[in-house]
């Protein structure tokens, strides 16, 4: 089983001595980031384990390996760490979290907005695609383009704010 989460990224990438203080800023940022990106809904929603349930034990699977391995490097101990922890932390086993891992990632939802938008593109390039477009084709076309218009604002927007939360979180850790 491969935990494969942003906040895992962000911890590889950041050196800290394995302060108790320092643990505990890094376990809130986590789990923070985590609530942000639906993480622990979906998880929830694939297995039927309370959010909160997965919370704490994702809360305990992260100080224990934080507290416990030398975290300098590229990361590598703590994703190890992390694949034998929360397993026993959630009582979810290694099964399920890959299944659910299998099903896509966590995304922002900017990133969802994103993904949509793709999904629009590539009907646009369908239809224009054609040999002989239709009026109602054209019609089609225009209708698409503008909702793409439409969720190209939605999305920048949401990104600025989703930001504008990460740097607010940051400060947070920061500040404690």
């Amino acid at each position: 089983m491969k935990v494969n989460v942003l906040p895992l990224l962000l911890l590889a990438l950041l050196s800290f001595s394995s302060i108790a203080n320092e643990v505990d800023k890094m376990v809130e940022f986590s789990v923070t980031q985590m609530k942000r990106m639906g993480e622990f809904k979906g998880l929830s929603s694939a297995t039927g384990v309370s959010e909160a349930d997965l919370e704490k034990g994702f809360r305990a699977a992260l100080t224990h390996c934080l507290k416990n391995h030398n975290m300098q490097g590229d990361g590598s101990e703590l994703e190890v760490c992390m694949s034998r922890e929360v397993p026993s932390a959630t009582g979810l086993s290694a099964a399920q979290l890959d299944a659910w891992e299998g099903e896509g990632k966590a995304q922002m939802p900017s990133e969802k907005l994103l993904d949509e938008m793709d999904l629009i593109n590539e009907k646009i390039l369908q239809l224009e695609e054609k040999d002989d477009l239709t009026a109602a084709d054209e019609k089609e076309i225009i209708k698409l383009e503008n909702k793409l218009m439409q969720l190209s604002k939605e999305q920048r927007e949401l990104q600025m704010q989703e930001m504008k939360d990460i740097a607010s979180d940051f400060e947070e850790y920061h500040k404690q």
